[in-house]
């Protein structure tokens, strides 16, 4: 669909599925990769398949329940404004990392002098 809406059902679908795995205490890190490339695999083939645009990818960011960790806002807005070097290093998409940074942190500004994202971006064929 071309609003996101099966993307966005479809990759919540994966959550439930593969997120208590990540977080299972009681599973060894070589147990759970095999999950974890699954995961990675699935989510990516729905990207591709969806033919998102980043217009579509900012609204679904922004309708989502994604919450920042209890202080990273006022943290990571002192780093900010005190100038002191963030960089972010992610094997997730960087488009939905700055999406959601700058939605959470309005200080927050990809490739601002002090704040970098190094990531996996999409390369979009429709860019809106």
């Amino acid at each position: 669909l071309p609003d996101g809406s099966l993307l966005s059902r479809k990759a919540e679908e994966l959550r439930l599925k593969y997120h208590p795995i990540e977080i299972d205490v009681h599973m060894d890190i070589s147990e759970k990769l095999p999950y974890m490339i699954e995961w990675w695999r699935s989510a990516q083939s729905l990207f591709v398949l969806s033919n998102l645009t980043k217009s579509v990818i900012r609204k679904l960011v922004h309708e989502s329940s994604m919450e920042l960790k209890t202080g990273v806002q006022e943290f990571m807005t002192d780093l900010l404004r005190s100038e002191t070097p963030i960089l972010i290093f992610s094997a997730g998409l960087g488009d939905i990392i700055e999406i959601f940074l700058e939605k959470e942190i309005p200080e927050f500004r990809h490739n601002h002098e002090s704040s970098h994202i190094v990531s996996n971006f999409i390369q979009y064929d429709n860019d809106e």
